[in-house]
This record gives C-alpha cells, sequence and structure tokens, in this order.
C-alpha cells in the first residue's frame, strides 16, 4: 500500500467518467493514480455514482 492515498470524490468522477467534460489533466491523474494503487473511495460516492448510471431502459442523455 502506498504512503498518500487520494480520495477521490463524484465531482471528479464525474469529470473523468466518458459521459462527463473531460480535462486533459485530470483523467491522467486518475489514471495514475489507479496503477499506483494510491486512490481511495467512499461508500457515500459509490452510492451517488450508481443513483446516476443510465441504464439501457432510462436511455443516454
Amino acid at each position: 500500500m502506498p504512503a498518500e492515498l487520494y480520495l477521490v470524490d463524484t465531482s471528479v468522477w464525474l469529470q473523468v467518467l466518458p459521459s462527463g467534460n473531460e480535462a486533459e489533466a485530470l483523467p491522467c491523474r486518475v489514471d495514475g493514480l489507479l496503477a499506483a494503487d494510491a486512490m481511495a473511495t467512499t461508500g457515500m460516492v459509490r452510492l451517488e455514482l450508481l443513483g446516476g448510471a443510465r441504464t439501457p431502459r432510462r436511455g443516454s442523455a
């Protein structure tokens, strides 16, 4: 486990996920944190992301 963990909040995920507004540096930073196993999240962040996830029934925006 790395010495430092970074909490990635919902606001970051919304910019990094494919349907979000991608800033170039942010996805690279998140990819680096994932590769280094230096990223953490919380149950609430997961719940927020799952609550906003599209299903085939809901369609796309």
